[in-house]
């Protein structure tokens, strides 16, 4: 009988766990990915393979191609100013987002950085692409506030026609909260450098300062986030004026990131409430 009982333990233990393949959950996700190497490309043949490959490095790895899933399945996807945003789902094995999914082959520990395996798969394209993500950041504890949550950045999607004055406020509101909330998020997550890089427009950072970039210095990508470049300069106009007018009449705390953050939510104050001082 002891030698029965030892055998169904040697093959329920060691028999189901060689067979079985890993999972993981929802949580090892529910953080920020940026894209940090193309490992292969699986398509029609090797020179078409080594082709994307290239595309992939020149365009995904230059430009900084990121995904944030956030915990209540809102996703993320931004590739320098363009941003796709939706759903998305996890199987154990598999995350589904937008048209696109990744088949997660495993997670790595190196040097204190987490990195992500998968491969990335499109809907309408033949072929996956071998990739690796280091994670970026963990969540922020009030996570709707991240600067890359969906909502906090409406004003990249480029409208389809004219807008009127109101529409130009609420776009420029929302990147200057965009903006306000990457200062946040630092501060939170105690970075010693603060990154702009993919919000950069007209908004100039100071050490206890906000400012306004010089119009011939604004970036062209997010210029094209507005209809035209007429509307583009009626956003740059309606902040300029709310700047440098006394808006703010708090003290340093000894931390110009949170100085900074106060003043930007001050000029968000008086954008939303049209509280113009003449």
């Amino acid at each position: 009988m002891k030698n029965y009982l030892y055998l169904f333990f040697v093959i329920n233990i060691f028999g189901c766990s060689s067979s079985s393949e890993p999972t993981f959950s929802e949580t090892d996700l529910v953080k920020a990915w940026r894209l940090s190497e193309v490992i292969s490309m699986d398509g029609e043949n090797d020179e078409v393979n080594e082709m994307l490959k290239l595309v992939f490095e020149e365009q995904l790895l230059t430009e900084g191609y990121v995904l944030y899933f956030f915990p209540d399945k809102r996703f993320t996807e931004l590739t320098g100013y363009s941003i796709e945003a939706g759903n998305w789902e996890f199987d154990g094995k598999e995350i589904k987002f937008g048209d696109k999914k990744i088949q997660v082959e495993r997670f790595e520990e190196k040097r204190k950085k987490t990195f992500l395996i998968g491969d990335l798969l499109m809907e309408e394209e033949s072929f996956k692409a071998k990739l690796k993500w280091v994670k970026e950041v963990e969540m922020v504890e009030k996570f709707k506030m991240d600067p890359f949550y969906p909502k906090n950045n409406l004003w990249r999607k480029k409208p389809t026609q004219k807008e009127n004055d109101e529409q130009i406020r609420e776009r420029l509101l929302n990147y200057v909260l965009h903006f306000a909330y990457i200062l946040k998020a630092s501060t939170e997550r105690e970075h010693n450098v603060v990154s702009f890089a993919h919000s950069m427009g007209i908004i100039r950072v100071y050490r206890g300062g906000i400012g306004i970039v010089k119009t011939a210095q604004v970036k062209e990508e997010w210029k094209n986030c507005f209809f035209d470049e007429e509307d583009a300069i009626k956003a740059y106009d309606l902040f300029k004026s709310y700047l440098n007018r006394g808006l703010y009449k708090g003290g340093t705390t000894g931390d110009w990131v949170k100085d900074d953050y106060k003043i930007l939510m001050s000029v968000y104050r008086k954008i939303k409430n049209k509280e113009r001082e003449e």
